[in-house]
Order: structure tokens, then C-alpha cells, then sequence
């Protein structure tokens, strides 16, 4: 969901991109089974993304994928938007974005437009900010891109409760489909988080220590 310090504060993109240096962003999407436009409710078919023109705003160097790779997501299903690459030199600044596709339900061959953020739907920004490389936080990247840190997440998909292994010590924090705070702990070495009583779905968990930032989805069956 876009970001919105009122409605939806964890929402949006949350890390910032430097130039020069890989970035990867994860938008994870649960369709329902209908949808209400003003005081019409339709039963939902699917939804529909270009899979070359639905985000629009990116920074150059930036680009998407579907997860599925059809860009076409089914009612009551899961699936995630991927924005990754390497924003260009001269990119430094704040890149405002919108997602775009097409809504069809009722058993209709029109597709309904749709873009988000949306005032009446979704209302807030999507927002990448690119940094200068030669600037906090970006110079601390620079430091330290040839330093391998990795957090581990088994199993994954997960039923019961996952194992993590952080590199060092930092934040973790889990966010449901819609944006909303999961889970959020102090994590270090080898920890568990149970998830038994967690609803199915996607899940973005993100990890925040010192010297790195990573994000995963999870996926709990």
C-alpha cells in the first residue's frame, strides 16, 4: 500500500536507493474475491498489470517484474511486484511512481483502469529516493558493499515457526499483504519466530542492522 502518514505510515518504499549500487524493492499484492467502487461491490475476476508499462516514474537504471511473470493476478491469490537494478548516475533525488493495470470482474471482458496511489482507494505516494553515493546513507553502502551479510530464513514457504540467522545484531520487522505490522523484535545470531498462528499469505520481512538492510518474503501455508 502507498505510504501515508496518517493511514498507512509503514507503507510505501521505505529504503532508500543509491547510485551506482544494486536496489531491490518488493511489493507484495493479495486479490480478493470482490471489489466495491463507490456503493457497487462486484464479484473480482482478476487483475491485470502491463508487464512493461504498469510502473511508471521509476529512476533510470530501474526496472520491474511480476511474480507470477504473467502480471496477471487471480482472485483470492498472492503474488508480488519486484522493482530491482542500479539507478543511474544524475538520479539523485525523490522519483514519484504510480502502478497502473486493469480490474476485471463480474465476468466482463472490460477491464476496469485503475492506477495507485489513489485518493479514494489507496491514498499516499510511492516514492523511491536515490542517494548520493558520496553521502549518508549511501557512503556507508559504498563501505561496505564487498562485505558479505546475508540474513537466512528456513523454511520458507513456513507452517509452524521459522529459524533465522542474522549476521549481526539488528531489527527485524514483519509486514502483512496489507502493509500492517506482523511481528517486529530484536533479533541476533540464531533465532525462531513462531508463525503457526499467522494467517496465510505473503508476508515482507525486513531485517535492519548496522551495517545493512535486507528485505525477504515469506510465505505461510
Amino acid at each position: 500500500m502507498p505510504y501515508d502518514k496518517d493511514v498507512n505510515p509503514t507503507g510505501g518504499i521505505q529504503d532508500t536507493a543509491c547510485e551506482n549500487h544494486s536496489f531491490e524493492f518488493v511489493f507484495t499484492t493479495q486479490v480478493g474475491d470482490s471489489f466495491t467502487l463507490g456503493q457497487t461491490t462486484l464479484a473480482l475476476d482478476s487483475l491485470w498489470l502491463d508487464k512493461d508499462d504498469a510502473v511508471t516514474g521509476l529512476p533510470k537504471g530501474l526496472k520491474y517484474s511480476c511474480n507470477p511473470p504473467s502480471c496477471v493476478f487471480t482472485k483470492q491469490s498472492t503474488g508480488c511486484v519486484k522493482l530491482y537494478g542500479v539507478p543511474e548516475n544524475g538520479t539523485e533525488g525523490i522519483h514519484q511512481m504510480t502502478l497502473s493495470g486493469k480490474l476485471y470482474a463480474g465476468g466482463s471482458s472490460f477491464g476496469l483502469p485503475l492506477s495507485f496511489p489513489d485518493e479514494n482507494i489507496a491514498p499516499g505516494e510511492y516514492a523511491i529516493l536515490v542517494g548520493n553515493p558520496d553521502e549518508s546513507p549511501c557512503k556507508a553502502l559504498s563501505i561496505q558493499e564487498n562485505v558479505s551479510h546475508t540474513l537466512e530464513v528456513y523454511p520458507n514457504p513456513a507452517h509452524d515457526r521459522i529459524q533465522l540467522k542474522s549476521p549481526e545484531a539488528g531489527v527485524l520487522t514483519v509486514f502483512d499483504m496489507y502493509g500492517r505490522l506482523q511481528y517486529a523484535s530484536e533479533v541476533e545470531g540464531v533465532s525462531y519466530v513462531d508463525v503457526k498462528d499467522w494467517s496465510k499469505g505473503i508476508y515482507l520481512l525486513r531485517f535492519q542492522g548496522e551495517e545493512f538492510s535486507q528485505y525477504i518474503n515469506l510465505l505461510v501455508d
